[in-house]
């Protein structure tokens, strides 16, 4: 089996059909962001203040979402610099990305139903935007055969709070994949 991982960031999940996410590859790696896009409404943490300010066309308001939504995502908040990178790459989504975020949703029964891939859910225990225990529950309900971590220490964003622990994690399901 040739790997090959999806990029999970909101641009690549805004240009993709969801379908075509799911389908598309012959490995499945998704880090917690990503399979926010494949989990019912009800999974997500609710935070209306935020998603109201982050679709706001007031910049202030805007910024302010983004800045809200960015410390959401951490269980650890990152050095000064790095956050003020976070926000300004979250900031760059486009209003309908922005608009969609707190709602999205596929028909993931539909899409894991069929899935034939190697599937990695990585959800931080901390996590303040996604309920990681029933979004795994519900996915390991319609593919068994999904493999999940987490990350006891990390918020939405194990790939950078615990990155050593991510990139050996989902090397080795990388390796495990191929090898198959």
């Amino acid at each position: 089996m040739t790997p090959g991982l999806i990029s999970a960031t909101p641009a690549a999940r805004e240009s993709a059909a969801p379908q075509e996410v799911l389908s598309g590859s012959t490995i499945f790696a998704l880090h917690q962001r990503a399979a926010a896009s494949a989990i019912a409404p009800e999974q997500l943490v609710a935070q209306p203040t935020v998603y109201s300010g982050m679709a706001s066309s007031d910049l202030r308001l805007h910024l302010e979402g983004e800045k809200e939504f960015v410390a959401l995502c951490f269980s650890t908040a990152p050095d000064d610099a790095t956050f003020q990178r976070t926000i300004a790459a979250a900031a760059m989504a486009s209003s309908e990305m922005q608009s969609a975020v707190h709602g999205m949703s596929i028909d993931a029964a539909k899409g894991l139903g069929s899935m034939h891939k190697p599937l990695l859910l990585i959800y931080g225990e901390q996590d303040a935007l996604v309920q990681p225990s029933a979004s795994a529950a519900r996915a390991k309900e319609l593919y068994p055969r999904t493999a999940v971590e987490l990350y006891a220490r990390s918020g939405h964003s194990p790939f950078f709070e615990e990155s050593t622990r991510f990139n050996r994690d989902l090397s080795a399901f990388v390796d495990a994949a191929s090898a198959h």
